[in-house]
């Protein structure tokens, strides 16, 4: 096992009931190579532990960003909607005003204007056709 760690020599190392002995240069050789593996492990450990906190992080900016996107969705569509709102009330009111000055046309002006014309008609002695019958045609011609 001790070759398979590092290049030892026969005369580095001497096994004895229960230790190893090593010389001073097979024992630093060894504990550089330890501390380089203890190093590594807690590079590795710090690594995964960093990334834990990164991810969690990340995870709740994800989270906040995400309702950010749906309040200011939500804004802009509450704000379009009440431009739209606007737009169609002052339209609505276009064409109730155009409607109203129709009816009214319709219903106090014509009327009144066709009473003007027969009045008129009366006091020059001329009768519109509407007015005289056809018995009355009949006997003129």
């Amino acid at each position: 096992m001790l070759h398979k760690l590092c290049p030892a020599k026969e005369g580095t190392y001497q096994v004895g009931v229960s230790k190893i002995f090593l010389k001073e240069d097979l024992y630093q050789l060894l504990e550089g190579k330890r501390d380089r593996v203890l190093d590594i492990a807690a590079m590795t450990l710090q690594r995964y532990t960093r990334m834990c906190f990164v991810r969690k992080n990340f995870v709740k900016f994800k989270g906040c960003m995400t309702l950010f996107q749906g309040r200011c969705r939500g804004y802009l569509a509450r704000k379009k909607f009440a431009l739209r709102r606007k737009y169609l009330i002052k339209l609505r009111s276009a064409v109730l005003l155009i409607v109203n000055r129709q009816r009214y046309m319709r219903t106090v002006v014509e009327p009144a204007r066709k009473a003007e014309e027969v009045s008129e008609g009366e006091n020059k002695g001329v009768f519109p056709l509407k007015v005289m019958s056809k018995s009355l045609l009949l006997v003129h011609e």
